[in-house]
């Protein structure tokens, strides 16, 4: 017996909370009957609301199994084609309120917990608690239990969610915020896309920056399936992201990002307190190694740096030749051991401020091609690309080829 128009509009929504069912089969066999439904066309798509584009959306972020994601991403853009060209008013479908529950949750920091309070749980398992079981490793960003692959997976995945959305905006909303838009109308992309990117590109957090540049990036391959022309000359707020990414790529990396910034501190204590000790024990006859004692996320004038790490280093280095005649075996094991410590934090440092610069500057590189936004000067954009293919594995490095190639 086949489905009546009107009874697929009560049928699907029945089946969105098995959606994040703990059993992957079941998660897998939901997502793909609602998909099966939105490719019908003649039946109808009423039932595509705020309630399931959000739930679709967190599929796509806190689904483990790559199967289901996919899957969940196709569902994505076939509900977005389905519905997006027949709606009024876009605010209806998708508030700006939601969307940025979306991109925020994107751009969360890898192995920062997810604010669950921007996460849409059904009524319905609100009292069992096991509404968001399957997502608990998820949503705490617990990497001993995850893998962190998986987690990087879902987010690039989220940004291509975001993209698909942003490519099928209307180009001309009435604005819900006259104090930033002043004129009846604006490019729905600056109303909703504006800010977020905006912020991301200026954080201190490199995380941010990436998911920035991957979120342009994607949305300008979007744009790119159906026109020849470059997103950023049909939309003002890409040309204007353009301009960014470039003055990024143009610039020197920060002294340390948000992630690093714990590390960076943890070099700044330990070299001043092992230096602090020495000369204190009163057995050397030398000034301090006048490192700075504190440390800036901006990297202020007299702050803390890698360098001063470094200094600090060498300092310890001759301390050797200070010692008193003959030397004792503890006096040179403090010292060896500040010189361990430091040199294993400077290492540390520059181990994983490297990967974040290299991840960085290959997203934005990424992004500058795909908005077909050269710069006057291709040695950073080079750099980018090839210091990426140090990280990628082949299929990684298939897919830039193929970009490239376009």
């Amino acid at each position: 017996m086949g489905i009546s128009r009107n009874s697929i509009n009560q049928l699907a929504p029945l089946l969105f909370p098995f959606s994040r069912h703990t059993i992957s089969g079941v998660r897998l066999a939901v997502v793909r009957t609602l998909h099966d439904f939105i490719l019908v066309r003649s039946l109808p798509c009423d039932w595509i609301d705020t309630t399931f584009l959000r739930l679709i959306f967190q599929n796509v972020l806190l689904e483990e199994r790559e199967d289901v994601r996919n899957l969940s991403l196709q569902m994505w853009r076939q509900s977005l084609h389905r519905v997006m060209p027949n709606i009024t008013d876009v605010h209806d479908l998708i508030p700006v309120s939601i969307f940025r529950d979306w991109i925020e949750c994107c751009t969360t920091p890898i192995g920062e917990e997810l604010d669950s309070t921007r996460l849409f749980i059904l009524n319905a398992f609100s009292d069992s608690g096991e509404a968001h079981n399957v997502d608990k490793n998820m949503i705490h960003q617990d990497l001993s239990l995850l893998s962190e692959d998986v987690v990087w997976k879902a987010r690039i995945a989220s940004a291509q969610c975001l993209s698909i959305l942003a490519n099928l905006l209307p180009l001309e909303v009435k604005s819900h915020f006259l104090l930033i838009y002043p004129l009846n109308g604006c490019q729905a992309q600056e109303e909703y896309f504006d800010l977020p990117l905006r912020h991301y590109f200026g954080s201190p957090s490199y995380f941010h920056k990436f998911m920035g540049a991957t979120i342009v990036e994607e949305w300008a391959l979007e744009y790119h399936r159906t026109s020849r022309q470059s997103l950023s000359s049909h939309i003002h707020l890409a040309e204007d992201l353009g301009n960014i990414v470039l003055n990024f790529i143009a610039a020197e990396p920060p002294i340390c990002y948000h992630e690093s910034f714990p590390l960076l501190n943890q070099m700044c204590s330990t070299a001043n307190a092992y230096a602090d000790i020495l000369i204190a024990d009163g057995k050397l006859n030398t000034p301090g190694p006048g490192i700075p004692r504190t440390v800036s996320l901006a990297g202020d004038a007299g702050s803390f740096t890698l360098s001063s790490a470094k200094t600090s280093l060498e300092w310890f280095d001759g301390l050797y030749d200070l010692l008193p005649k003959p030397r004792k075996k503890k006096d040179v094991a403090k010292l060896d051991d500040a010189k361990r410590a430091i040199r294993g934090l400077i290492h540390t440092f520059e181990e994983r401020k490297g990967l974040q610069d290299l991840r960085v500057y290959a997203s934005l590189a990424a992004a500058t091609i795909s908005l077909k936004n050269m710069p006057p000067k291709l040695t950073p954009l080079i750099k980018g690309i090839t210091n990426s293919l140090k990280v990628s594995d082949f299929q990684e490095l298939i897919l830039i080829i193929y970009e490239l190639s376009r």
